[in-house]
């Protein structure tokens, strides 16, 4: 069985890390097979809006974006997904972020145009398997936040064994 440490709290006051709560909970005769942290990898991502979006001069596949993501200036990413528009809100990783795999994102120059980060798909966090576009964001997510808590990537989730006795 898997279980929210997020999950567990909206109904249980915990006042311990996720470590010791597994301790504790094995001592009481659940047995704890795994903690996954989906989230432990992914750092510097935040909720960005797309606020503009202009064919890349030299590739017909590549767009170039203005996306906010709360700073002085937006940043400028080039990018190959067709399915966003302007107003949208996206996760986005800027130079310096890690993804799942250890894949760091840096400045680098595509086709001739700089790209100062990357708009995210649910594969790229982690999330799942589809890789066919960016993971469009709720257009109520506040622009700048960390997007983990607001994707579920910043819980714990237990394996617990349920023994045939329970």
């Amino acid at each position: 069985m898997r279980v929210s440490l997020n999950w567990l709290k909206e109904y249980v006051d915990i006042p311990v890390g996720p470590d010791e709560l597994a301790e504790k909970m094995t001592m009481l005769g659940l047995e704890i097979e795994a903690i996954e942290r989906p989230g432990a990898e992914i750092k510097e991502v935040y909720i960005g809006q797309i606020l503009s979006i202009e064919q890349h001069p030299d590739a017909d596949k590549l767009v170039v974006c203005k996306t906010d993501i709360g700073q002085a200036e937006p940043l400028q990413i080039v990018c190959g997904a067709k399915n966003m528009k302007v107003g949208d809100k996206v996760p986005t990783a800027i130079v310096g972020a890690t993804l799942p795999g250890g894949f760091e994102i840096g400045r680098r120059k595509m086709r001739g145009v700089e790209s100062a980060g990357m708009m995210c798909s649910a594969r790229e966090l982690g999330m799942g398997e589809d890789h066919s576009g960016l993971l469009i964001l709720d257009p109520d997510m506040p622009v700048g936040d960390n997007a983990l808590p607001h994707l579920g990537l910043d819980d714990v989730i237990f394996e617990i064994e349920v023994t045939p006795n329970r």
